[in-house]
C-alpha cells in the first residue's frame, strides 16, 4: 500500500472516530451529564 492511501485510511478512522465521540456527548448531554463530565469522558474540546 502506498503511504498516501494509508494516510487516508489513518484519517477515515480519526474521522469516524471522532463522529462516534459527539454521538456520544450528545446522548451524554440528554441524559443530563455535566460538560466537564462530556468532555472528560469523550476527550472532546469544548
Amino acid at each position: 500500500m502506498t503511504d498516501v492511501v494509508r494516510e487516508i485510511e489513518q484519517e477515515a478512522r480519526r474521522e469516524g472516530k471522532h463522529d462516534k465521540a459527539i454521538e456520544i456527548a450528545e446522548k451524554m448531554f440528554r441524559k443530563g451529564a455535566s460538560l466537564s463530565d462530556v468532555i472528560d469522558l469523550t476527550r472532546l474540546s469544548e
